[in-house]
């Protein structure tokens, strides 16, 4: 018998029972297999995401070690099969989710030898072609459905993340040849195809052409089921349609006309602008425009009342306002899309075209600016009239903040950096003048006069605000809520968290408590040695604190999705799901200061900032400060107590302390320290003052301001 002990317990406890499996398998003993697996993998998933994430893991590593016992070959593809159909549920959930880091994983565990995430393992991708060779003989009549439903969501997945193209071009070909022949389900196959044909066409693989020529055909089919045309019509009413030589117009405008029963969340916003055909259209359907992208948002949220997974959701689809976004730039529609983009992210409509530009890193010829006098802003400098500036600027940034990003239209995946999410010091030079060159950064300070705020779609982790503070010695505050924020409320009571989990934060607390205290502002100090979570969250919850300042340590994994914590003390952390709402929305605003690392990190997948703690923390009755990359521990206390310092200099002005901030950080290290002397007292100073820091864009370039 196979040890299939972890199957059977998850089984019994969901109530379900595994039935004796001989050894070695056979052909009839799977599809009795299939039923338990599908039944344990649903009601795992009605659990939640993680669990039939947990459920499916254990039971493909017990499958994976069955196959290395495997005496015969019809035993070894059999249980190989078996591992690959627990890969489709956790795989098609977690791209429907957005959790692309997920489907990362489970593509990989169906068709690997172990079950794990890693950018690097084995993937055998000719496992499908012998799955197919054996169909007749051994496979149950399962595996057609199977395998079209998995390269459905696999060519899916590729496209979406231009990525794993090697074993795509290889796959590619088999079910080219294979899916409009396969004894199999007519929606699966129709999927499949459109998956492929998409793929295809956005990477010039010879396959799209065929594949388009033969759904042209089955449209015209009468017999064909209603869905099926709308899956068709659906697919031409994007650039595949070039490859029947038609027009995408002429297609959206039958999806909305013939099909709008069937859109479904994103898709009456996608098919409506794609029925555009020019500006007349375009002023025509605005208004219809930005209120189903407000439905899409709210529907999204009621779908996941999770803060992070709402925006998650938010953001796999965000990738459908970049060509609203070039249209709206190419026929001066600014005000126009700065309405969409709040409408999408649940900001404020009516306001948004007076409160916010728009900064596009287009990577076309240069940076699109959506604001007071729409254009495109020039690359300056190496990127001048280059080719690939995305690779270029992508890879900048990696080298500069050790991490690992997928370059749209790139070949693979990149590798995980030795470094995952630190700074590289000796790339500071060459980040510092990238940045400025694919910006043009005097520029974008001109465009940006004016301006209340600004936004960046698709954001990137670009230190703007100081970049435009050392240029300009102004800068403005990034919108992450698209909302009108309250008047800033006079410092009077102030809060100090202090983690105690490091050398530094109860050392910083005692100076700024001593500081503010001094100047009038009643200070209140909470250690993590004495205090835990639920005496941050009253804290948090407070109403009368004016400001807050958290000193400790931020948690966040470049590769997984809405991870950012706070480390509230030795062992307990906060996340930000603990955190969104949890403020009450107050006459005036309170500032929340993060001087943590990664604090500032906006997550997500090629949205706006949006995802993490001090963004998703920012409100009209709360802005939030704090650092988008790691900072060296003296570094971020001498930030903390010139912030405070500014504070109570700029009186009721938040976003002007900021701003004071970001001039005095850009001094000499010694000049910093010796002005912070004038006015702190305590072993902190001490600390500082035995300190040099290098000063690179590192040091001077991490904090942002977000409302």
């Amino acid at each position: 018998m196979y040890d299939l002990s972890s199957w059977r317990k998850l089984s019994a406890d969901y109530g379900f029972m595994l039935p004796d499996v001989e050894c070695p398998i056979s052909a009839p003993q799977v599809p009795g297999l299939l039923f338990e697996l599908n039944n344990l993998q649903a009601a795992a998933q009605a659990t939640s995401f993680d669990e039939l994430h947990r459920v499916s893991a254990a039971v493909a590593e017990e499958i994976i070690q069955a196959q290395a016992n495997a005496t015969g070959d019809v035993e070894r593809l059999l249980l190989e099969y078996l591992q690959f159909e627990i890969s489709i549920a956790p795989m098609m959930v977690a791209i429907q989710r957005g959790r692309f880091d997920s489907a990362f994983d489970w593509i990989h565990n169906g068709l690997s030898d172990s079950v794990e995430s890693s950018a690097t393992r084995k993937f055998f991708d000719g496992r499908p072609f012998r799955f197919i060779g054996a169909l007749v003989d051994v496979l149950p009549n399962s595996f057609p459905n199977t395998f079209l439903e998995w390269t459905d969501g696999f060519f899916y997945y590729c496209r979406h993340q231009s990525a794993l193209q090697t074993p795509a071009v290889r796959i590619a070909p088999l079910l080219e040849a294979t899916v409009f022949k396969l004894p199999a389900n007519r929606t699966l196959k129709t999927k499949a195809a459109v998956s492929l044909m998409c793929w295809g066409r956005d990477t010039g693989h010879r396959s799209a052409a065929g594949v388009a020529a033969a759904l042209r055909g089955l449209y015209d089919v009468d017999a064909l089921p209603r869905d099926n045309k709308a899956m068709i019509a659906k697919a031409f009413s994007s650039r595949s349609c070039d490859l029947i030589g038609e027009e995408h117009h002429k297609w959206a405008k039958i999806v909305l006309r013939d099909y709008a029963d069937f859109l479904f969340n994103h898709e009456p916003f996608q098919y409506l602008f794609a029925s555009l055909e020019n500006v007349e259209d375009w002023d025509e359907n605005v208004v219809r425009l930005i209120e189903t992208a407000q439905d899409y948002s709210d529907r999204v949220r009621d779908s996941f009342p999770a803060y992070t997974d709402w925006a998650i959701a938010l953001d796999q689809r965000s990738s459908l306002l970049s060509p609203v976004a070039k249209f709206s730039l190419d026929n001066d529609r600014a005000g126009d899309f700065a309405k969409i983009i709040a409408a999408w992210y649940g900001g404020e409509i009516e306001t948004a075209s007076a409160g916010c530009s728009v900064v596009l890193p287009t990577a076309i010829s240069g940076v699109g600016f959506l604001g007071n006098d729409p254009e495109l802003i020039n690359f300056r400098g190496k990127f001048s009239g280059a080719t690939e500036v995305v690779e270029a600027m992508n890879e900048a940034t990696n080298n500069a903040l050790g991490m690992t990003r997928t370059v749209q239209a790139g070949p693979e995946l990149y590798q995980v950096p030795g470094r995952p999410g630190q700074p590289n010091r000796d790339s500071a030079n060459v980040f510092e003048e990238a940045l400025t060159d694919f910006y043009n950064v005097p520029v974008l300070v001109e465009k940006l006069a004016g301006s209340p705020a600004f936004t960046c779609y698709p954001h990137n982790l670009h230190p703007l605000q100081a970049l435009l503070s050392r240029e300009a010695n102004e800068c403005w505050p990034l919108s992450s809520s698209l909302r009108t924020p309250l008047p800033d409320r006079p410092i009077r009571r102030a809060a100090i968290w202090a983690s105690c989990d490091d050398w530094y934060s109860e050392m910083e607390a005692a100076s700024a408590s001593e500081f503010l205290q001094r100047h009038g502002v009643e200070a209140h100090v909470y250690l993590g040695r004495q205090r835990g979570r639920d005496d941050f969250f009253a804290m948090y919850r407070d109403p009368a604190y004016d400001f807050i300042h958290v000193i400790g340590h931020g948690v966040f994994d470049h590769w997984q999705l809405g991870s950012s914590k706070i480390l509230v003390n030795h062992g307990e952390i906060v996340a930000v799901d603990d955190l969104v709402g949890l403020h009450p929305e107050n006459e005036g605003r309170r500032l929340l200061c993060l001087n943590i690392c990664d604090g500032g990190v906006s997550d997500g997948l090629g949205g706006i900032q949006k995802l993490g703690l001090a963004p998703s923390l920012a409100s009209p009755a709360q802005a939030a400060v704090s650092h988008i990359w790691p900072v060296e521990p003296r570094v971020a206390s001498a930030f903390g107590l010139t912030i405070c310092s500014e504070l109570i200099a700029a009186q009721s002005d938040h976003f002007g302390a900021f701003s004071e901030t970001l001039k005095r950080v850009r001094e000499p290290w010694e000049q910093r320290v010796a002005a912070l002397r004038d006015q702190f007292e305590g072993e902190m100073m001490e600390r500082l003052e035995n300190f040099n820091a290098p000063g690179d864009i590192f040091d001077w370039a991490s904090p942002v301001f977000f409302q």
